[in-house]
């Protein structure tokens, strides 16, 4: 007598969930597969291509198989014609850029989209440093990342607007971890570094300027936090106590030690990591202020290299109301 196998509602639910990523995996297996044997044999693409549609099917959001579309197209493209070539290589960066879009902290398609375009010969240098630069910010500590784009530019990576603001870390008052991303779960945020609110009169007067404006950028959506290398030890002593007359003072403030988190967004001051540097004011950032979105996607950047100037409040509301902006046109 046959028996037909039952499940309730949710253990079938339960099972579907876990053979979903199987199965998904297995189409990326298959197609990764495919495409290293189109690299090695081009008249082998079109079966890759078949192998990639598929994969893409199974999982239209994950970043992989756009990024296994790109090295076929790729393939196919090196077998192009010279007239050709331009509008098949073309298709390659467009697959890049869809990766992109799925997970815009994945430094994978930036790399890929470097090594191709040094495979085409005679790469745009312009694009190509974009690349390495876009690659090195999007891995936050990796020294060969950031090297590639040295070598190519003799600059270090600076963040940009459009840039996914890189995974970073700072201290609290607590000398508890604070990430990048826990300070825009709650929407846009004003992330000012400055250089000390100790013994720097300029970060001061910035500091008790911001507190006074909490209030007002509240109102256009904006939080603000303002990070420096000043110790977890003063940070949370001005929390305590103060700042000047300002008491409780009311931005958030963050210890990033010797300027190690400036540094990964590229805003470190070099004369400040000097070996004859004043411990106190040893790590500096430029004084910079970043304003990311609810995405995480960096809405402004600027920095200074004369310490006296800052941005103002003004400013930033005008961010913050382009960014309302954006966002009510994306929901439409």
């Amino acid at each position: 007598m046959r028996r037909t196998l039952r499940f309730a509602p949710s253990a079938l639910a339960l099972l579907l969930a876990f053979a979903a990523p199987v199965a998904r995996a297995a189409d990326s297996a298959e197609a990764e597969k495919a495409v290293a044997a189109a690299e090695s044999d081009p008249s082998k693409a079109a079966a890759a291509k078949t192998a990639v549609a598929a994969a893409i099917e199974a999982d239209p959001k994950a970043v992989l198989p756009r990024l296994l579309e790109a090295r076929v197209l790729a393939v196919e493209a090196k077998g192009k014609k010279t007239a050709q070539r331009a509008a098949a290589y073309a298709l390659v960066f467009d697959a890049l850029a869809k990766a992109t879009e799925l997970d815009p902290w994945d430094p994978a398609p930036f790399k890929l989209k470097a090594d191709v375009m040094t495979s085409m010969g005679t790469p745009d240098n312009a694009a190509y440093a974009e690349a390495l630069r876009a690659c090195a910010i999007r891995s936050p500590g990796d020294a060969s990342a950031r090297e590639a784009y040295m070598r190519q530019t003799g600059k270090v990576p600076v963040i940009v607007a459009g840039d996914a603001m890189p995974k970073v870390t700072w201290k609290d008052a607590e000398g508890k971890d604070v990430t990048a991303a826990s300070l825009y779960a709650k929407g846009p945020v004003v992330i000012e570094l400055y250089r000390s609110a100790v013994w720097c009169p300029f970060c001061m007067k910035q500091l008790i300027v911001l507190h006074d404006n909490v209030d007002k950028l509240a109102k256009e959506g904006l939080s603000i936090v303002a990070c420096s290398p000043d110790t977890v030890e003063t940070i949370a002593k001005i929390a305590k106590d103060g700042l000047k007359d300002k008491k409780p003072y009311r931005v958030p403030l963050l210890s990033d030690t010797e300027g190690k988190t400036a540094d990964k967004l590229g805003v470190l001051n070099p004369e400040s990591v000097k070996p004859d540097a004043p411990k106190d004011a040893f790590g500096l950032p430029f004084p910079t202020t970043i304003i990311v979105d609810g995405k995480g996607i960096i809405r402004f950047v600027k920095s200074h290299g004369d310490h006296r100037d800052r941005v103002k409040p003004e400013e930033m509301i005008a961010v913050a109301k382009k960014i309302r902006a954006a966002e009510a046109a994306a929901t439409k």
